[in-house]
């Protein structure tokens, strides 16, 4: 895509109530058919619009998913390709049927039956052409094969930023925590697992006032339970909200969180890590602009309220933080993605993150929405992928020895605007499969 200028505000924008009038109404003017018009996509924490001159598909075009797969033409040619070891094509193995604001996936067995469901979190967005709905939905496996139409959808329409797996009320079956938001300030919700099918209907929903982006699972406090963390903003006139944390009481979360930074900004992900190897996870949170990503220590049973660590970088705007131990040296360092600015690696240097990132994205577009670790070359060690809002661009960085490309070992051009992605193992087969979001579609190593 073209027109990537740092990132700006846009509807629904935290910052400016004129930004957000004059947005609105750009996000809503409708195209003149066969003429090219500058298109604008909300990303699921409302910032960010993506920006391309293109123009609305024929009814040709808009038949192959691979060339329109939201209905517009971009001007420029795509930007695919692989090299190296990368098992993955460049042409997606399956392409769901429902156009939808994608703004959380996972995998995991939501049916109970022993393979891998795709969970998919959907967001409001106002948005031409309009979207039907925002229901959260999951495409269930059959026999290493995702069905073409979800058939499990949730109760109700949430505006779902991202998602969390783990067994919060400790039985054997895995929990699915959400990170709703929305203008409304929809409040987060956990989905008990069960033998079976995965219930339509919340059991858990939390009561704070705020827009959740982001949310990660650990037992912070090394009770036996998991606790949930949440980054979290606001919407205009009071658009900071602190970063916040949900205790486990047994089997349940509390409804509100009993911790809460003393910082109050904007904050667009969240990630446990233990930073200093002293058992007790960490929680790294990445900050839109004017706000600092940094680490929240772990003092034994409850976190500091103020950061340990910062990239010393307020100025940028990150987007996705993610704990993995990179070079072999069994501490975990971070890798921070940067929307405007490239993506970082910060090495830990023993019980502390180092203050220069030993590692920065080279590619000349970023706007990176989400990433995550992956072992995709099945060589031991953990590899980089992440996707970039304002190009739909995938990228993985295999990991060599503890170092990292400075260019993608491959991109996957998503033709339109990417908001997620998630591996799994889809048929069995022991290879990591590839999930991405806007338009959902996998690529099955082989």
């Amino acid at each position: 895509m073209i027109g990537r200028p740092r990132p700006r505000c846009a509807f629904p924008c935290p910052c400016s109530q004129s930004a957000y009038l004059l947005l609105l109404v750009l996000v809503l003017a409708c195209p003149v058919p066969g003429t090219a018009e500058m298109q604008r996509n909300v990303s699921p924490d409302g910032h960010e619009t993506a920006l391309a001159f293109c123009r609305p598909a024929t009814i040709a075009e808009a038949a192959d998913p691979a060339i329109a797969p939201d209905g517009w033409v971009q001007d420029e040619p795509r930007a695919s390709y692989s090299r190296g070891i990368v098992p993955l094509p460049l042409v997606p193995d399956w392409v769901g049927t429902l156009r939808r604001a994608v703004g959380a996936l996972a995998w995991f067995d939501a049916d109970h039956d022993g393979d891998q469901d795709l969970f998919t979190g959907t967001y409001f967005a106002n948005q031409y052409p309009p979207l039907d709905d925002y229901y959260n939905f999951i495409y269930l496996n059959a026999g290493g094969v995702l069905e073409a139409t979800p058939s499990w959808r949730s109760d109700d329409q949430k505006h779902t930023g991202d998602a969390a797996l783990g067994s919060i009320d400790g039985d054997v079956y895995p929990d699915l925590f959400l990170a709703n938001g929305g203008t409304g300030l929809q409040g987060c919700q956990v989905f008990y697992g069960r033998d079976g099918l995965l219930p339509t209907a919340a059991g858990w929903n939390g009561t704070t006032g705020s827009w959740a982006t982001g949310c990660s699972l650990a037992d912070f406090d090394l009770d036996g339970d998991l606790d949930a963390a949440t980054s979290n903003q606001g919407v205009s006139p009071n658009p900071y909200r602190p970063t916040t944390i949900y205790r486990n009481l047994g089997t349940v979360l509390e409804t509100s969180p009993s911790w809460q930074s003393n910082q109050v900004g904007i904050t667009s992900e969240c990630d446990w890590g233990d930073m200093d190897g002293d058992g007790y996870p960490d929680l790294a949170v990445s900050g839109w602009s004017s706000w600092e990503t940094g680490v929240f220590h772990n003092a034994g049973t409850t976190l500091d309220r103020d950061f340990l660590w910062t990239t010393g970088h307020p100025e940028r705007t990150d987007k996705g933080v993610g704990w993995a131990d990179v070079d072999g040296d069994h501490d975990l360092d971070l890798a921070v993605g940067g929307s405007g600015y490239p993506d970082w690696l910060f090495a830990n240097e023993g019980t502390l993150l180092g203050d220069v990132p030993v590692w920065a994205s080279g590619e000349p577009y970023t706007g990176c929405q989400d990433l995550a670790w992956a072992d995709i070359d099945r060589d031991g060690d953990l590899d980089l992928a992440s996707i970039h809002f304002s190009t739909g661009h995938v990228r993985i960085y295999l990991n060599e020895a503890g170092v990292l490309p400075a260019t993608a070992d491959w991109q996957y051009d998503a033709v339109s605007n990417g908001s997620a992605i998630a591996f799994g193992d889809v048929n069995g087969d022991g290879w990591l499969d590839l999930a991405i979001g806007w338009r959902t579609a996998r690529s099955r190593c082989s």
